[in-house]
């Protein structure tokens, strides 16, 4: 939860925009899953129709996941810069006795190590959404399938 107020601190409009491209991508999944068991299921149903749907649904999906993609890459590059520089203002700002109790390696690790940690983990947020997406929708096509084969799941 720290993590995306954090994000939403920097810019909750690139972060929303984002996670709706990454929700949109994993929807976007699970409709060329439900057009390709119907498709397999009724092959005498397949025409230009469902061909055209097909690309569609790909396209968008491709769409979606760049977009997702991007914008939390642009995003997680501006948070990791405002984030360093904070940091490096509260070491400024910090009692000089302090900062040689911690030592250099924790201040050096905090610099570099900690803070791709944090980029990293906000740069894995479109994939958490789209996979959330992903199960969201094939458990409501599950339920649309098979009511006791859901409860059961």
């Amino acid at each position: 939860m720290e993590l995306i107020r954090f994000v939403l601190a920097s810019s909750k409009r690139a972060f929303l925009l984002a996670v709706s491209a990454g929700i949109g991508s994993g929807l976007s999944m699970v409709g060329l899953l439900a057009l390709t068991n119907q498709m397999l299921h009724n092959p005498e149903q397949v025409s230009w129709f469902s061909g055209g749907l097909f690309a569609l649904l790909v396209a968008t999906m491709v769409f979606f996941r760049v977009n997702a993609t991007v914008l939390l890459a642009s995003l997680s590059q501006q948070s990791v810069a405002s984030l360093r520089l904070q940091l490096c203002k509260n070491i400024l700002q910090a009692p000089l006795a302090e900062l040689e109790k911690q030592g250099n390696h924790k201040l050096l690790a905090t610099l570099s190590e900690d803070v791709n940690t944090i980029a990293n983990g906000i740069m894995r947020l479109p994939f958490l959404c789209i996979n959330i997406a992903v199960v969201l929708g094939c458990l409501v096509y599950m339920f649309w399938l098979s009511w006791w084969l859901f409860v059961l799941a």
